[in-house]
């Protein structure tokens, strides 16, 4: 991972005064950030087995609390050393506040290359929530993106919670682009419906333009399928009670109700074709 970001935010701000900045803390003392943008870590196992093998090769990245070192970046090579139940974990101490820790934490994160599109948009959008950016220009120069691409990472705000949740937990790789559109559709129930069709492969991006139309129904409507017939040629009679013919050949074999006395009066003892249509 590139580490020219950070070195860059945190220029002039390492420990100093007789404390090196570089130090090999006590496991115990390290506690992962609350506030930390990434839910998901993946491959700590493999992790743990190339940290034990050929040691920790990039130190992590903490800041000084009243209650130990809270990390700002390298949370999985820390569950790598819990994984290995190491006591101690190289770390470079740093000075920053609670908005600074956020920050370099979505930058480290969004070097990451096994983020999706969406979990680098959220982080963006936290970073513009704490109000701390006078403008889309300046937190974009922070975080090195577009103002369009940040334009399309706040649309996420607006997607159904359900989307989100499924996003975040199952990592759909679903570009920017696509969710933007969803987030365009403003009826929520909508958006799910448009978002697991898109999922299924039954509609693609373009597709879901058509549902920001007030004239669009909620649902889609059901495909049109040819309903079948059947058709019987024969010699009809009426029984006893005067209400039934019987098919004598034909497609259909057997007995028929007909309601319409006319109709059977009219079919007695002559020949005739009846239809049967699906409904």
């Amino acid at each position: 991972m590139n580490l020219s970001a950070i070195n860059k935010a945190t220029a002039g701000k390492t420990r100093t005064g007789g404390v090196s900045p570089f130090m090999e803390l006590p496991l115990d003392k390290v506690y992962a950030n609350p506030q930390q943008p990434r839910k998901k870590f993946d491959d700590i196992e493999e992790l743990a087995r190339a940290i034990k093998q050929d040691g920790l090769l990039q130190p992590i990245v903490v800041v000084k609390r009243s209650d130990g070192y809270m990390i700002v970046s390298g949370e999985r090579r820390y569950q790598a050393h819990r994984q290995n139940n190491a006591t101690t974990i190289k770390a470079h101490i740093i000075e920053a506040d609670e908005h600074k820790v956020l920050e370099l934490s979505l930058i480290e994160n969004i070097q990451r290359d096994d983020l999706t599109d969406y979990e680098i948009a959220m982080h963006i959008s936290k970073l513009w929530l704490s109000k701390r950016y006078s403008s889309k220009k300046e937190l974009a120069n922070a975080v090195g993106k577009s103002q369009t691409y940040l334009s399309k990472a706040f649309g996420c705000l607006n997607l159904h919670e359900d989307i989100r949740k499924d996003l975040e937990f199952n990592k759909r790789e679903i570009g920017l682009t696509v969710l933007e559109e969803l987030s365009r559709i403003k009826d929520k129930d909508m958006q799910l419906e448009a978002y697991k069709l898109y999922n299924d492969g039954e509609i693609k991006r373009d597709d879901i333009k058509g549902w920001r139309d007030k004239e669009c129904p909620k649902k889609l409507k059901p495909v049109k399928t040819e309903k079948k017939k059947y058709v019987s040629y024969g010699f009809g009679t009426v029984n006893e009670f005067g209400d039934f013919i019987t098919i004598i050949k034909g497609d259909v074999e057997g007995r028929m109700s007909i309601d319409t006395q006319d109709i059977v009066k009219t079919a007695n003892n002559c020949n005739y074709k009846i239809t049967i249509e699906e409904i």
